[in-house]
Formats: structure tokens, C-alpha cells, sequence
């Protein structure tokens, strides 16, 4: 079962024209952005985050909450080591093309 999201049911909610405005204006209700595949786990974690379908990364950051860069890493991360780091919570900053995600994760 494929769930709606919150910008289809908004989408489906307006006129045609303003539609056509949208769709003009580069969104799309049917647009996937390549981060609906990823996931991460387990999260919290206490030493290892792993990304399903990581080979389509093409690169990440890791920060701490006062966005000071901790780790970084290229290319087909699948695996990624907060060994190093801290207790605490951290963003990871992942990038595809040009598109980019970030998620909150937590080490204990």
C-alpha cells in the first residue's frame, strides 16, 4: 500500500489552474526525491548507523548540534562508524546529485 503525502492531499485539494501553476512551477505530487529509498539504522545507536540503499550516497556529513562538521565520508557509504564520536545528538548530512537530506540521529 503506497501512502499519500501531505502534499498530494493539498495538491488534489486545489483547482486545475492552480495545479497547472504548480506542475509549471517544477513540483509534482508524483516527484520522488532519491531519499525516499534511504534509511537509517538502528538510530539511536551506539556505535554504527547503517543506510539502506547507501550506494546511491554520494557523499555525507556528519555535525554536532552547533553545526560543526565531525566526519565526513564519499561515495557508497553503507556503513558509517560514530565510534569516535561523543554521546549525543548529531545530524547526518547526506547528498545525492544535487539534492540533499538531513536527519537527526542520536549516539549513546
Amino acid at each position: 500500500m503506497k501512502t499519500i503525502s501531505l502534499f498530494s492531499l493539498l495538491f488534489l485539494s486545489i483547482s486545475a489552474s492552480a495545479q497547472e501553476e504548480i506542475i509549471a512551477a517544477g513540483y509534482s505530487p508524483a516527484q520522488s526525491t532519491p531519499f525516499e529509498e534511504i534509511r537509517l539504522f538502528p538510530n539511536p545507536t551506539s556505535e554504527i548507523i547503517f543506510i539502506k540503499h547507501g550506494d546511491l550516497i554520494d557523499s555525507y556529513r556528519i555535525m554536532d548540534m552547533q553545526g560543526r562538521i565531525v566526519q565526513e565520508g564519499i561515495r557508497n557509504a553503507q556503513v558509517i562508524s560514530l565510534i569516535d564520536l561523543p554521546s549525543g545528538y548529531y545530524f547526518i548530512e547526506m547528498k545525492i546529485g544535487e539534492a540533499t537530506e538531513k536527519v537527526r540521529i542520536q549516539k549513546y
